[in-house]
């Protein structure tokens, strides 16, 4: 079985207290069958604390009015990994923000780009390449729809990060303005209300504002390896660039990369937001 990763994956380490958009926060954390049965078992103190701070109708944390996980504590640190270690995390919280997609013979893994750490991570490199590793575990051979996916994304991939061929993409999807492109936003799956006060300053787009060129490529090649689908991918950039644009004249990278960690969240972590793109494109 084939395992793939980008170079800069085993590079990202969590910054825990230092994030200012903790991943424990807003979201509803789902606890896998597995480490469930692990937290009902535990008879000390904290196993104590830790029952009564799960949702067991849901199989998930409870949160405070703010949203945050009950076991993140004012420091911004996670009691379970204080008092439990590392080791005793879902598999939710032991692999945030990482993501996996799946082809008959090999795993593919990545980093995504809703967490701000990993964000600066792909954003400050100038190419990505792709490792491989491989382990004893039978694999399925890949179908012939499979094999002619991978080859023509590996051509994409060459040809996004050649520098001497211009990255084409474009903010407004197929066959609308930019106004109505931002009016389909809105009418998304909503994560944040803070998401409306980037769509508002596209009433006022910098035309002429172009993203470093190696942020285009990393960008382009991020949507491509996890989404599979080019356009989506030229889609999502010229988006993020238009978004961008509207910040100010010079943007400065850590506002590139709250955009970039913005629009992450708002549509690759709904399922209903990212089939509502692709249905649009491919129309």
């Amino acid at each position: 079985m084939k395992y793939i990763v980008p170079d800069y994956y085993s590079k990202f380490k969590c910054i825990a207290d230092k994030c200012t958009h903790n991943c424990c926060i807003g979201w509803e954390i789902d606890i896998d069958e597995f480490t469930y049965d692990y937290y009902i078992s535990c008879i000390d103190d904290f196993g104590k604390k830790l029952k009564e701070g799960i949702n067991h109708k849901t199989c998930s944390f409870k949160t405070d009015c703010q949203g945050r996980c009950v076991f993140l504590n004012q420091k911004g640190l996670c009691d379970i990994i204080i008092n439990m270690g590392e080791n005793s995390l879902c598999d939710i919280c032991n692999d945030h923000p990482r993501f996996r997609n799946f082809y008959s013979d090999r795993e593919e893994m990545g980093l995504g780009l809703c967490c701000e750490e990993a964000c600066r991570l792909i954003l400050s490199r100038n190419k990505t390449e792709f490792i491989s590793t491989e382990d004893d575990c039978p694999e399925e051979p890949l179908t012939e729809e499979e094999k002619a996916f991978l080859i023509n994304r590996d051509k994409i991939f060459k040809q996004i990060q050649n520098n001497n061929v211009p990255y084409l993409r474009k903010a407004e999807l197929p066959g609308m303005t930019l106004g109505e492109t931002v009016k389909f936003y809105r009418q998304m799956e909503r994560l944040s209300r803070e998401w409306d006060v980037y769509l508002d300053k596209l009433k006022k787009p910098n035309e002429k504002y172009r993203l470093p060129e190696n942020i285009v490529r990393q960008l382009g090649v991020y949507f491509l390896y996890r989404h599979g689908d080019e356009k989506f991918a030229s889609h999502g950039v010229g988006f993020i660039e238009t978004l961008c644009g509207s910040l100010g004249e010079n943007p400065a990278f850590d506002e590139i990369c709250e955009v970039c960690r913005m629009y992450s969240c708002e549509v690759e972590y709904s399922d209903i937001n990212i089939e509502s793109i692709l249905h649009c494109i491919r129309q």
